[in-house]
């Protein structure tokens, strides 16, 4: 018998009762495990499964899969959250597919995924997978930083502004897309570095290609910055720290209903090109 996987934030009432009732829904058709995202430091034990039901919204779904990635399992999304833009199906929805024949109704999106890696010196102190994005960023109050970034070993320039963003396509309808960075198609192999409030007119957003390297330090001395990847996970780093960011050969898998698109998401997610409200005279 085949294994699923259930992910969810158990301690709360409404995602425990929808995994609960779900759990008892395939248990006849697989051997389901179930796993609470609630704790920082989950450990999936199973090397590989059919496929993964994860239930929240995007920031929960974004958590396992950096559980995930690494095994190559196919994640759906059941939407409990508010936005649901990874998400691909709802409760209701779920209950009307056979359980058997779930994977029919979807089709298999591979994103690309990050690496993160903090050095100090040779010393690799810190490491992660990245989904959506990962920024650098001042702490404490609001102040400049200075953060530097070379591309294949070729210094660009220095950033200074409130800090900086590299995104995936998966993160760029997010926190880059909210700083004045591009939409990236899913299926496209490239990067966008945006940064945050630059303080000039000419540091603008950049797409590079997905198999570029990218380095990043702090430059200045005596100056901290927060490293956060996904939003979830946040380091400290300063001028003495190289943060080396290459692209993945794990992708993340996304289950995605058949008739949905990239551009229809945008549209009913995101309200992106609605047209413009004319008065009736």
């Amino acid at each position: 018998m085949e294994t699923i996987l259930l992910l969810g934030q158990y301690q709360l009432p409404y995602v425990r009762k929808e995994m609960e009732y779900f759990q008892n829904f395939f248990a006849p058709h697989f051997h389901v495990r179930t796993y609470d995202l609630s704790h920082p430091n989950v450990e999936v034990k199973e090397s590989s499964a059919e496929f993964a039901l994860v239930f929240g919204g995007d920031g929960t779904i974004i958590y396992a899969a950096r559980l995930l990635v690494y095994k190559r399992i196919p994640i759906l999304g059941v939407n409990l959250g508010k936005l649901g833009f990874l998400t691909g199906a709802t409760s209701q929805e779920l209950q009307n597919i056979p359980p058997k024949a779930l994977l029919a109704y979807f089709q298999i999106s591979r994103r690309l995924t990050l690496e993160v890696r903090v050095l100090e010196g040779k010393k690799t102190l810190f490491q992660c997978p990245v989904i959506n994005d990962l920024v650098i960023s001042f702490i404490g109050i609001s102040r400049i930083i200075p953060i530097s970034y070379r591309l294949d070993g070729e210094y660009v320039t220095t950033a200074y502004g409130d800090g900086l963003i590299v995104a995936t396509p998966v993160g760029s309808t997010a926190y880059s897309l909210s700083a004045g960075g591009p939409v990236i198609t899913p299926e496209m192999e490239a990067l966008v570095i945006t940064p945050i409030c630059p303080h000039t007119l000419n540091n603008r957003p950049l797409i590079i290609d997905a198999k570029t390297q990218i380095q990043l330090t702090v430059a200045e001395k005596g100056k901290e910055a927060a490293l956060t990847v996904d939003g979830q996970i946040t380091k400290n780093v300063d001028h003495r720290h190289k943060i080396v960011v290459r692209r993945s050969r794990f992708p993340f898998i996304l289950l995605q209903p058949t008739d949905q698109s990239f551009f229809k998401t945008m549209r009913q997610k995101l309200g992106w090109s609605e047209p413009p409200r004319y008065k009736n005279h």
